[in-house]
C-alpha cells in the first residue's frame, strides 16, 4: 500500500495507512496541534483525514450554520506546508466551477492557519476504486467532468500538477469535485516552491517530463487526467512496482500496460483516448484538457473520436527513442530472424513493405518484432484457425532457434517472443516445450532493470495450465496460489489478472484431486466476478467452466449440466462454434451428460465435438484425446466394448508417445482399459493390469488422490467378479473410508463404493453387516442427487440382506421399489449393470414365495 504522508510504497498495513518511518517521525515530533475549539467561528466535529500538510476536520461554521471541511496547518510546524496551504486557498478561490471544490475562507489565529472549503460527503475516488474499477462509460463520464474542470483552471492560468484519485472528492450522488491545489502553479514555469520540492506530485501519476527540470505545462495535467482514466478503467495506476524508485523508473522508461489487457471489456476507443494522454512525449498528447474533454464527449455520444490508435511503426518509433543505442542492431536482428524463421517471398514482401513505410530504419525493429509475434507465431494457435498444412511446428521450432542470441541487448523483445512461443506450444498440446519457453521468458523479465512485477506474475500464471497439462498437479496448485497471493498484493485482489489466477488456482486444485476445496475456491471466484458486474469476457467464461467442472467432480451433475449449457450458448454466441474454448465446453458437457446416464444426448454431442476438435486442433491435441476417452466411456456403458477398446487404444498410443507411461492422463486411459477387460470377462488380465495401475497411481499421485482411488475401485470390482470376496471386501472397506475423507461421505463415488462393499458382504454371507452398510448408503443418498437406478440397486440389495435374515416383512417394500426403479431407468444404466434388474426380480419372487408359505 502507499503511505498517505510520504507517498512511498510499504507492505505492512496500519490503521492510519502510514509507513513505519512516517509513523515514527510523527510519534517523535512535538505536538503543535491547537485545541479543537481554538478557531473562532468554527466548531470542529471530527477528524476527516491527516496528511503531510496537516489535519482536515469536519467543522460547523457557526455564523452560517453549515458544514465545511477545515484544513488546519500549524505555522510552528513545516513553513513550506503553510505556504502550500496559502497557495491552495488563493488558487482555488479564484476558480469557480461545479467540479472544483469551492473555498469559503482562508485565515489564521495564533500559530494556526486554516482553509475552509466545501464539505464533500461521498469520500474520494481512491476509496471508491479500492473496491472495484468503474464501468467504462462511468469512467468516461467522470473524467469528462474533471477534464472540464481542469480546462477551466488552465483558462485561468492555473495548473493542478497533482491529479490523482485521492484528490478527487465525490458527492453522495457520485459527482466528482477536484480538490487540493496545494501544488498548483502558473501555466508555465516551475516556480520557487516547486524547485524547493524538487519532484512535485505523486510518483505513479506524475508526467514523465516533470522528472527532469522541464517546465510544467498544461500537458502535464493532460497526462494526469489520462492516469485518472486509466485507474478508473483498470483499478490500478499506470505504473506499479514495489518501491517508489522503481515506479519512477517505469514512469521514465516504460509504456503502461494496455488497459484492455487488465480490463478486456474496456472499449478500444476509450483505451486509445487513455493511451494518447499517457504518451511519454507531451507533443503526442491532446493539445489541452479541453481537447481531451471534447474527445471523451464524442466517445460518449457514439461518434468517431479524434485520437487514433498507434500502429506497430509508431510503437516501434517510441521504443527506439527510448533505446537509441540498440535500435539499429535490434532491427537488423529481427529482420534476420524473420528470414531464418520462415523464408520465402511472402516475408520478403512484408519486410519490404515495412521498410518503405518506416520513417527511419530504427523504427523497423519494433514493427518487425511485433509482426513476428502477432502475425507469424500466433498463427500457430488454434484460436487463429490455422492452416495446418503450413507445418506450424517446424515454423515454431525454427523461430525458437533463430531467437538465440539475437536480442542480448534488448531482453524485453526476446521475452515477448518467447512468451508467444510458449503460449502457442501450449495451445498445440506441447506442454514441455511451452514450459521451457515460458521459463526463459520469465527469467528475462525478472532480470530486467526495475522489472515490472506484474509481467513476471503474468508469466507465472501462464505456467499454471502448462504444469497441469504436464500432469504436475501439486506443483501447479502451489504456483497458482503463490501467484494469486502476490497479484492480490501488487495489483489488488479484484484486478482482472488476479481474478484470472484465482480461477486457475481453483482448477489446479481440481486436477490435484482436492475437489471440495476446488469447488469452494471457484464458487467464490465466480461470485466475485458477478458481484463486480464485470462485462462478460473469455476469462469470466473460463471461471464459469472451471466451476462447472468442479461441480462435476463433487457429484453435483444437474448443476454442472445447467452451467455448462449456459456457458456453451455464450461461447457459441460470442466466440463462435469452432473456437477452441467452445470445443472444450462441448467436451466437458459430454462428460456430464454421460455421467447422468443421458447417453444418447452425450454421444451425439461428443461426436460433433470430435469432428470439430480434429478439424481445428489436430488429431493428437489433448482436447481430441479427452473427447475420445469420453466417447469410449459412452460406448462401454452402451455395451459396445470392442468400439470402446478401439477408442482407448488410439488414445493410449498417443498418450504414451507424447506424455509418457506415468503421466496422469495415460494412467486414466489404462484404468478405463482395465474396466473394459473386466466387462469382456478377461478377469485375470484385468486384475493384473489393475494391480499394476494402483501401485503406479500411488507412486505418481499419492495414495488418496481421487484417481488413485478410482484405480483401486476398478481392482476391487474385478476381485468381486472373480469371487475373491475377502480381498474385495477389504479393498472396498478401505476405499470407502478414503473416499469419505477426501470427497465426503455423501459424494456419489463414496456412496457407490459403500454400496459395492455392502454387496460383497452380502455375497460372502455376512448379511447383517451388509444391511448396516447398505442402510447407511441409502440414508446418505437422500442428501445428494444420486442416480435413481443406483438407489434402486441399493434398495434391492438391502431387501436381499433382510431376506437372508428371514425378515420378509421388512424386505417387501424395498424389493418392490428396487424392481420398479430399475425397470423405469433401464435405458440409463450401463450395460454391465443390467443384470441387476433380473437379480432384483429374482429376490422379489423369492420373497413372494416365502410370503405364500
Amino acid at each position: 500500500m502507499r503511505c498517505v504522508l510520504c507517498g512511498g510504497e510499504f507492505s505492512t498495513a496500519s490503521a492510519d495507512e502510514v509507513c513505519a518511518a512516517c509513523a515514527l517521525t510523527r510519534a517523535l515530533s512535538p505536538t503543535t496541534e491547537e485545541p479543537r475549539d481554538a478557531l473562532a467561528g468554527y466548531e470542529r466535529l471530527r477528524e476527516l483525514g491527516r496528511g503531510a500538510m496537516g489535519v482536515v476536520w469536519l467543522a460547523r461554521e457557526r455564523a452560517l450554520d453549515r458544514l465545511v471541511a477545515l484544513k488546519v496547518i500549524s505555522l510552528s510546524g513545516d513553513p513550506l506546508a503553510a505556504e502550500r496551504l496559502l497557495r491552495e486557498g488563493k488558487v482555488a478561490a479564484s476558480l469557480q466551477h461545479p467540479h472544483i471544490v469551492a473555498v469559503h475562507a482562508l485565515g489564521g489565529e495564533g500559530a494556526t492557519t486554516f482553509l475552509a472549503m466545501d464539505f464533500v460527503a461521498g469520500g474520494n475516488l481512491a476509496e471508491k476504486l479500492a473496491r472495484q474499477p468503474l464501468a467504462p462509460r462511468a469512467a468516461a463520464m467522470l473524467v469528462v467532468q474533471l477534464a472540464d474542470a481542469v480546462a477551466h483552471a488552465h483558462a485561468a492560468g492555473v495548473l493542478h500538477r497533482d491529479l490523482k484519485p485521492s484528490n478527487v472528492l465525490l458527492t453522495p450522488t457520485g459527482e466528482p469535485k477536484l480538490a487540493d491545489f496545494g501544488l498548483a502553479g502558473p501555466s508555465q514555469g516551475r516556480g520557487d516552491l516547486t524547485r524547493t520540492l524538487q519532484v512535485a506530485g505523486t510518483p505513479a501519476f506524475l508526467a514523465p517530463e516533470l522528472l527532469s527540470d522541464a517546465a510544467a505545462t498544461p500537458l502535464a495535467d493532460v497526462y494526469g487526467l489520462g492516469a485518472l482514466l486509466y485507474v478508473c478503467l483498470t483499478g490500478r495506476a499506470p505504473f506499479v512496482a514495489e518501491s517508489t524508485a522503481a515506479v519512477l523508473h517505469l514512469v521514465a522508461t516504460a509504456e503502461p500496460v494496455s488497459p484492455r489487457v487488465l480490463q478486456p471489456g474496456a472499449p478500444r476507443d476509450l483505451e486509445t483516448i487513455c493511451l494518447k494522454c499517457l504518451s511519454k512525449r507531451p507533443a503526442e498528447r491532446y493539445a489541452g484538457a479541453a481537447e481531451l474533454r471534447d474527445d471523451l464527449r464524442r466517445f460518449l455520444r457514439g461518434e468517431t473520436i479524434a485520437a487514433r490508435p498507434l500502429g506497430p511503426l509508431a510503437r516501434g518509433a517510441r521504443w527506439c527513442r527510448r533505446r537509441p543505442a540498440v535500435a539499429i542492431s535490434a532491427g537488423l536482428a529481427a529482420t534476420l530472424l524473420l528470414t531464418l524463421a520462415i523464408g520465402g517471398p511472402l516475408v520478403a514482401v512484408r519486410i519490404e513493405r515495412e521498410r518503405h513505410a518506416a520513417s527511419e530504419a530504427a523504427a523497423t525493429a519494433r514493427a518487425v518484432s511485433e509482426f513476428l509475434q502477432n502475425d507469424l507465431l500466433a498463427q500457430a494457435s488454434p484460436a487463429r484457425q490455422p492452416d495446418r498444412d503450413l507445418k506450424l511446428r517446424t515454423v515454431l521450432d525454427r523461430a525458437g532457434r533463430a531467437i538465440e542470441g539475437r536480442f542480448a541487448a534488448e531482453p524485453e523483445i526476446e521475452a515477448a517472443l518467447r512468451t508467444t512461443l510458449g503460449e502457442t506450444y501450449s495451445s498445440l498440446g506441447d506442454f514441455e516445450t511451452a514450459r521451457r519457453e515460458l521459463l526463459r521468458a520469465r527469467r528475462l523479465r525478472a532480470a530486467a532493470p526495475a522489472g515490472a512485477p506484474e509481467a513476471v506474475l503474468a508469466l507465472d500464471a501462464k505456467l499454471v495450465p502448462v504444469l497441469v497439462g504436464l500432469g504436475r498437479y501439486p506443483e501447479a496448485a502451489a504456483l497458482a496460489r503463490v501467484t494469486w497471493e502476490r497479484q492480490s498484493r501488487v495489483l489488488g485482489p479484484e484486478a482482472p489478472a488476479t481474478l484470472n489466477t484465482w480461477s486457475l488456482y481453483g482448477d489446479a486444485l481440481r486436477n490435484a484431486g482436492r475437489w471440495p476445496e476446488a469447488k469452494e475456491t471457484l464458487r467464490q471466484a465466480l461470485e466475485t466476478r458477478r458481484r463486480l458486474g464485470r462485462p462478460l469476457d473469455r476469462e469470466a467464461l473460463l471461471t464459469m467452466n472451471n466451476y462447472a467442472s468442479a461441480l462435476t467432480e463433487t457429484g453435483e451433475l444437474a448443476a454442472a449440466e445447467r452451467l455448462f449449457k449456459e456457458s456453451l450458448e455464450l461461447h457459441r454466441r460470442h466466440l463462435g462454434e469452432d473456437f477452441p474454448e467452445t470445443l472444450r465446453v462441448m467436451n466437458d458437457l459430454t462428460i456430464v451428460l454421460s455421467r447422468e446416464g443421458k447417453l444418447t444426448e452425450a454421444e451425439a454431442l461428443g461426436q460433433q465435438a470430435l469432428a470439430a476438435d480434429v478439424r481445428v486442433l489436430g488429431p493428437e491435441h489433448p482436447g481430441v484425446l479427452l473427447i475420445l476417452n469420453s466417447l469410449a466411456s459412452i460406448a462401454r456403458d452402451r455395451g459396445r466394448l470392442d468400439e470402446a477398446a478401439a477408442y482407448l487404444g488410439r488414445v493410449l498410443e498417443i498418450r504414451r508417445r507424447v506424455f509418457g507411461e506415468k503421466h496422469s492422463d495415460t494412467l486414466v486411459v489404462l484404468t478405463n482399459l482395465a474396466i473394459i477387460l473386466r466387462d469382456q470377462g478377461r478377469l485375470d488380465e484385468a486384475a493384473a493390469s489393475a494391480r499394476e495401475l494402483v501401485a503406479t497411481r500411488e507412486e505418481v499421485s499419492g495414495p488418496e488422490h481421487p484417481f488413485t482411488l478410482s484405480a483401486m475401485f476398478a481392482l476391487a470390482s474385478i476381485e468381486k467378479r472373480q469371487g475373491e470376496h475377502a480381498a474385495a471386501e477389504l479393498r472396498f472397506r478401505r476405499l470407502t473410508a478414503a473416499r469419505a475423507r477426501v470427497l465426503g461421505e455423501s459424494h456419489p463415488d463414496t456412496l457407490w463404493a459403500r454400496a459395492e462393499w455392502g454387496d460383497v458382504l452380502l455375497l460372502a454371507g455376512r448379511s447383517s453387516e451388509a444391511e448396516a452398510e447398505l442402510r447407511r448408503a441409502l440414508a446418505l443418498a437422500e442428501r445428494t442427487e444420486w442416480d435413481e437406478w443406483r438407489r434402486a440397486i441399493v434398495r434391492s440389495r438391502l431387501g436381499g440382506a433382510l431376506c437372508a435374515q428371514g425378515r420378509w416383512a421388512e424386505a417387501e417394500a424395498l424389493l418392490a421399489a428396487g424392481v420398479e426403479g430399475l425397470a423405469a431407468n433401464e435405458g440409463k444404466m450401463p450395460k454391465f449393470l443390467l443384470p441387476e434388474l433380473p437379480l432384483a426380480r429374482e429376490r422379489l419372487a423369492r420373497w413372494q414365495a416365502a410370503a405364500k408359505k
